[in-house]
């Protein structure tokens, strides 16, 4: 069950104004350069690999939600793990585990950047699944224990079907495409109007778009 709190715990630095939802290779290193431009810390996947020490929280967080092992975060433990000290968050952070998160977070905004899925399963294909499932992958794993492991559970427990995870790399590739249009259909479904700002890639300056709140902790 979900905690759902308005609550400002003690290991929340900033407020967290924003979570951006479009799936990896939608932008979503662009979108993080974009908000700390405008003043939003932003939390990005890519700290698995900076980070490795956050990796087994990242691993519980998957297991809750696509294995059926443990309890899902609660907002402080989201706070304190992984999310406090950022005002924004996008990529592996935000949109595998938007529901819950906008249900703990219900102040923040949405920004969902959409890509065309035939340019986005190409991309997607040659750099997030050949790192995360391939020699890449495997050389991370032997070096930094624990990142790989991780990004492998996320990555096949949201590409997963019929409320289970992929089994191989095959069944994620089998999956992307129906998953990438259900994540963003979804959303458009059932995030209120005045929460969601939908943005294309490529059609400008998203800073134009983004009002940031001024509020305090």
């Amino acid at each position: 069950m979900i905690t759902k709190s308005t609550k400002v715990t003690p290991y929340r630095t900033r407020p967290l104004e924003v979570f951006s939802l479009g799936i990896s290779r939608t932008g979503t290193a662009s979108m993080a350069a974009a908000f700390e431009i405008l003043g939003l810390p932003a939390y990005h996947g890519l700290r698995l690999i900076n980070f490795p020490a956050e990796s087994p929280y990242w691993e519980r967080a998957a297991d809750a939600k696509y294995y059926d092992k443990g309890q899902p975060f609660t907002r402080e433990e989201w706070d304190r793990y992984l999310l406090g000290n950022f005002s924004a968050v996008t990529d592996i952070g935000g949109y595998m585990f938007w529901p819950e998160l906008l249900e703990l977070y219900p102040d923040a905004k949405v920004v969902l950047v959409e890509r065309d899925v035939e340019k986005w399963y190409k991309s997607f294909d040659a750099s997030v699944l050949a790192s995360t499932y391939g020699p890449a992958a495997d050389f991370v794993r032997r070096f930094i224990p624990g990142t790989s492991h991780a990004s492998i559970k996320l990555y096949s427990g949201f590409f997963g079907s019929d409320g289970k995870p992929a089994g191989d790399l095959a069944e994620v590739k089998r999956n992307a495409k129906t998953v990438y249009r259900k994540h963003y259909n979804t959303i458009r479904q059932l995030v209120p109007r005045e929460r969601l700002l939908n943005y294309e890639l490529g059609s400008g300056w998203v800073g134009r778009t983004i009002h940031v709140p001024q509020t305090t902790c």
